[in-house]
């Protein structure tokens, strides 16, 4: 099993240098939590990358976009079990805090995952739209570091040049994420 494992690793590996090197995709990291290689625990947000390839878009703003919802997706099945999870709020969360989600930010029953709304950048600020669903985490800092941090990481790297990235809900910001 092993072996099997580690020929698909290197046959994935093989995969996206090709596609970069065809220039039809370009290899991104996505930052998750790792409860295997975060051993400490003493600190929340701290996320690990995991390289995947997408294909090459047209502007900076449809790779962001592009980029949040491979962030969103979770980890893949190898991924988890490597270690690493998301702090998205899952279908059954979204479900259990429905009548929270109901009062804020105009939830509805049909929005039981966590999308990404809309992306714009001005300059080097990023501005993104979330669904209602991501406000059902059941409150707390560290979940909201945990869900935001890693999405940030992300999105640094895909171009070095933003420095400051927004997240709304429903057009809220202050309050859009509050433990």
């Amino acid at each position: 099993m092993e072996c099997a494992c580690a020929s698909k690793r290197t046959f994935t590996a093989l995969l996206i240098a090709c596609s970069a090197y065809l220039g039809h995709a370009q290899n991104i990291s996505i930052y998750f939590p790792n409860t295997l290689k975060d051993t400490s625990r003493s600190r929340c947000g701290i996320a690990f990358p995991v390289y995947r390839v997408i294909p090459k878009l047209d502007s900076l703003t449809d790779s962001l976009k592009f980029v949040i919802n491979e962030y969103l997706k979770g980890p893949t099945a190898e991924e988890r079990a490597l270690g690493y999870r998301t702090a998205i709020p899952t279908k059954t969360e979204i479900l259990v805090h429905q009548d929270y989600l109901k009062e804020g930010f105009g939830w509805t029953h049909e929005d039981t995952s966590v999308s990404v709304r809309e992306v714009s950048m001005d300059n080097d600020t990023v501005f993104i739209q979330l669904s209602p669903s991501s406000q059902a985490y059941g409150g707390g800092s560290c979940r909201i570091e945990e869900m935001l941090d890693p999405m940030r990481a992300t999105m640094r790297g895909i171009a070095a040049k933003i420095s400051r990235i927004y997240f709304f809900v429903e057009g809220h910001d202050n309050d859009a994420f509050q433990p």
